[in-house]
């Protein structure tokens, strides 16, 4: 956060456990090992949730949740960041009546991800080259981050 956010002022830093979403994670993770010949590509990436409140993603069942997502530069999807500074404060949960803003540093599962340019219009990933499936991920790069 203090490469790209250096005047912030972190107020407090909570390590969040859910078992059942690191089970549901663990699995997934995994699971894309498995078909990627034994890399999962994990990161650790920045994601604000707007107006939802933190405390309903790590507390529910789902987590992250696509259905909570708004259409974006790739499609309607969930959206990290390697800088802080595009989730926060842009994106992030404001705590009411204050400056406070929210943020998790999440562990994600990109697999076999491609790069692509801007495409409004995605759905999903688009198929690896030799047509076998879908890439796992897509990435690109939007104001520097």
């Amino acid at each position: 956060m203090r490469e790209t956010l250096p005047r912030s002022q972190i107020l407090k830093i909570e390590m969040i456990q859910n078992r059942r979403l690191w089970d549901r994670f663990y699995r997934e993770k995994m699971n894309v090992r498995d078909i990627n010949n034994g890399n999962s590509n994990t990161k650790l990436i920045w994601h604000g949730t707007s107006s939802t409140p933190p405390v309903s993603v790590f507390q529910g069942d789902q987590g992250f949740n696509i259905v909570y997502s708004r259409d974006g530069y790739w499609g309607r999807a969930l959206y990290f960041a390697v800088n802080a500074s595009y989730s926060c404060p842009a994106y992030s949960y404001k705590i009411d009546g204050t400056d406070t803003y929210q943020v998790f540093l999440a562990e994600v599962v990109l697999g076999n991800s491609v790069q692509l340019p801007l495409d409004r219009s995605l759905k999903e990933p688009p198929k690896t080259s030799d047509g076998s499936r879908n890439y796992d991920s897509v990435t690109g790069h939007t104001d520097g981050s």
